[in-house]
């Protein structure tokens, strides 16, 4: 006769594919078009050719409002961080060419980054007037 084991059951981390789902549903609540950039090497449907899209590195999406400016996110399952291609690009874009980059591992952090990105644009829009 085998022992019964009672396992301790880890705690539930969502996908990157689900955070992404509940990050799209929350910016879309929010005024945002989210546009997802996908990045990689496609085989054709005949099978016959392999077509390279995008940038290795580039962020999952990139976010549009008719109000505040774009910026890009890079979703991640909770407690994993970007590799460091995609630190390189999230750098690039930021430096090279101003654009703001985020990346979400949960829809409270985003929350957080983007009451702060909307602040500091309409900060910046007063300034103009």
């Amino acid at each position: 006769m085998t022992g019964f084991r009672l396992r301790s059951e880890k705690p539930y981390r969502p996908k990157e594919n689900e955070l992404a789902e509940d990050v799209c549903a929350f910016l879309l609540r929010r005024g945002w078009y989210p546009l997802r950039q996908p990045a990689g090497v496609y085989r054709t449907l005949d099978g016959r050719r392999c077509v390279t899209v995008g940038f290795k590195g580039l962020p999952d999406y990139v976010v549009m409002h008719s109000f505040y400016p774009a910026f890009f996110i890079e979703t991640k399952r909770p407690g994993e961080s970007p590799t460091d291609v995609q630190q390189r690009r999230a750098w690039e874009l930021r430096v090279a060419y101003k654009l703001a980059v985020t990346t979400a591992d949960s829809v409270e952090g985003l929350r957080l980054w983007l009451e702060e990105h909307e602040r500091h644009a309409r900060v910046r829009w007063r300034e103009r007037l």
